[in-house]
């Protein structure tokens, strides 16, 4: 068997393994955006990691984004509660692999999102300290794309102005879309 077989078994029996505390964690993330709606540190940060996704605006062909994004709403339109977190957590495994230094990037992802299974505020964390400003950097160094800073500066903010507290797990498609087209 090849490494990358081994790879991809490895995420899919860790993905579907442990479903039960991303469950768990789903009927305790309303009290949880409740809390972040309440708290302006977090809720700026959670606006930041949000607002992100906007860069697949201007880096990615129309075509790749219509498919990508509608494919993240089928998905998660489709897909029940319990399922819809599973491919959040298959797709973001492969998606934060490219932050990861190093060999074996994948596999590198696939414990870190085993240790966010068991402790989810850590995704949090890692997305603001680590995703977002690797995914800024990228994004900045190419010649032309600060004149678009004021645009996410702005989305960001209405972002901000989104009530945390109502949220519902099929407003997880951008999330998936952004992962789909990346």
């Amino acid at each position: 068997m090849n490494i990358r077989c081994m790879i991809l078994l490895s995420m899919v029996v860790s993905v579907f393994g442990l479903q039960l505390p991303m469950i768990q964690s789903d009927r305790r993330l309303s009290e949880l955006l409740y809390y972040v709606d309440k708290n302006k540190a977090l809720k700026i940060g959670a606006a930041a990691i949000g607002g992100h996704g906007m860069t697949d605006l201007f880096t990615k062909h129309p075509t790749q984004l219509a498919v990508g994004y509608l494919f993240g709403f089928t998905l998660t339109y489709v897909s029940p509660v319990e399922l819809r977190y599973s491919w959040l957590v298959l797709g973001s495994t492969y998606h934060f692999s490219k932050d990861m230094i190093g060999p074996l990037k994948l596999l590198q992802s696939i414990y870190l999102h085993e240790y966010f299974i068991k402790k989810p505020k850590w995704v949090y964390y890692y997305l603001l300290c680590f995703h977002i400003p690797l995914h800024y950097w990228r994004y900045f160094r190419v010649p032309g794309n600060i004149k678009y800073l004021p645009l996410y500066i702005i989305f960001t903010w209405l972002i901000y102005k989104l009530p945390f507290h109502k949220y519902n797990s099929i407003c997880l498609f951008p999330v998936i879309g952004h992962i789909m087209v990346n």
